[in-house]
């Protein structure tokens, strides 16, 4: 087994190994592109007589690296390594870049990085002598710090050497943003997302802003919790509020994921008057036949997606938001089309945040606007939709609630919970929430405008 110092050494070496080899495929690819290019005759041309229409093809094969690993090689070469012109060769585009690249110091993609940003300098009209200083120092600098670090020099330098270029720069990325779906695998979709820069920081701060909360309390189902090293405890809040705490087995990922929902959802759901106002709320089709829905076998399937989504899943979006009764004839025609039916009405969601508080009763800090309504008593079981009947909660405590071994109640006007056994063996009914009149009983002298 290697000692500490002896493994440092080896990896120090085996970085400079891969580095030295990816240069020599830089240089090599820029030969190759050179014996390739267009002007001339088909004999000559080594990539055209190897049968490939362009260098990188004939690289790619040769070498079996990716087509855009290619791709960069050949343009990495191109700007890094020595031209050949009439007859005679000259200075590379980029010497300093291509130095450092050659003696194995820093990477392709490196090199790359530095002379475009290079590169869109000179097109804006940036004078060749700040160029060149600013190629030098990024070469050193390269040459002993990570491609990361390396990324946030290029953006500064390009900034000063640019400063006007920045907004062109600002202006084609607001052309190109862009939403999009992907294919859909395994109950998942892909989604892609291009923004601006300013629109990039603002969701960052929302998500940094949200990662504060993940010392609060959550609510887990069993299998979650016991899965936590901690053991459980209830905490009483400010207010007699009181909560079951663990620790959040989310990732971060996951909780951005969450956060980003419930913002789409709160943004959707408020409206104002007149008619510029949203609309209260986007409408999805989800269709599951009565039988399934009752039995809890079966599958919904979401209009405009192509995917079937469980029954648990249907169940809890028409907790949430109601739904129309289609009745089909036995020909599959329609014999009758209900109104809606057991969704809570936004007067009844602002009532029961009023009562409970203007966040989510399981102490996420997700705003009221952002989150699910909940029958207390199922609907199917004869429970109304009525604000004596309702909780709103976060929608990823709405779905762990089937299986979180949580009851909840109504005590004289307000949603109580009991804990499971394992998580409060007193067996304790506690007050869920905190009204905006409980609030106003701050100490004295404390000012609440």
């Amino acid at each position: 087994m290697l000692s500490s110092a002896e493994l440092m050494h080896r990896l120090v070496d085996a970085g400079q190994a891969m580095r030295q080899a990816k240069a020599e495929l830089v240089q090599l690819a820029n030969e190759a592109a050179y014996r390739s290019r267009s002007s001339l005759p088909k004999a000559e041309n080594l990539a055209a007589q190897n049968g490939h229409a362009t260098a990188a093809r004939l690289v790619e094969f040769l070498t079996r690296v990716s087509s855009p690993e290619s791709r960069r090689l050949v343009s990495v070469g191109a700007k890094t390594q020595p031209r050949q012109l009439l007859g005679q060769v000259i200075e590379p585009e980029y010497p300093f870049v291509g130095r450092e690249l050659d003696t194995g110091q820093i990477e392709p993609d490196t090199a790359l990085m530095i002379s475009g940003m290079l590169h869109t300098c000179a097109q804006n009209g940036v004078m060749p002598e700040k160029l060149r200083i600013a190629e030098e120092a990024l070469a050193v600098e390269a040459s002993h710090s990570s491609v990361d670090l390396v990324k946030v020099q290029v953006k500064v330098w390009q900034a000063y050497l640019d400063p006007d270029g920045l907004e062109p720069q600002e202006k084609r990325a607001f052309q190109k943003r862009s939403l999009r779906f992907g294919k859909t695998e395994n109950g998942l979709t892909e989604i892609f997302l291009l923004a601006p820069t300013i629109d990039v920081a603002r969701i960052k701060a929302a998500f940094t802003e949200a990662d504060k909360l993940t010392s609060q309390p959550r609510f887990l189902s069993e299998e979650e919790a016991a899965a936590q090293s901690a053991a459980p405890e209830i905490v009483t809040g400010p207010h007699g509020e009181q909560y079951t705490k663990f620790r959040d087995p989310r990732t971060p990922a996951q909780r951005h994921y969450d956060l980003m929902l419930g913002y789409f959802s709160a943004g959707l759901r408020a409206h104002e008057t007149g008619a510029s106002g949203a609309r209260s709320l986007a409408t999805v089709s989800v269709m599951i036949t009565a039988k399934d829905l009752e039995t809890g076998v079966g599958v919904g399937w979401v209009e405009g997606i192509g995917q079937g989504i469980s029954v648990a899943e249907v169940r809890r979006l028409i907790d949430s938001n109601g739904a129309h009764p289609i009745f089909f004839g036995k020909n599959g025609d329609i014999t009758a089309y209900g109104n809606r039916q057991r969704g809570f009405t936004e007067k009844q969601r602002k009532a029961i945040a009023a009562r409970d508080g203007d966040s989510c009763i399981c102490g996420c800090g997700m705003p009221a606007s952002a989150l699910d309504a909940h029958h207390i008593k199922p609907y199917s079981e004869g429970g109304l939709t009525e604000v004596d009947n309702g909780i709103l909660v976060c929608p990823q405590f709405h779905r762990w609630l089937v299986d979180s071994g949580f009851t909840f109640r109504m005590i004289q006007g307000r949603p109580h919970q009991l804990a499971p056994p394992h998580l409060d063996p007193t067996q304790t009914w506690r007050r869920m929430g905190v009204s905006r009149a409980d609030k106003r009983e701050a100490p004295s002298g404390f000012d609440w405008r």
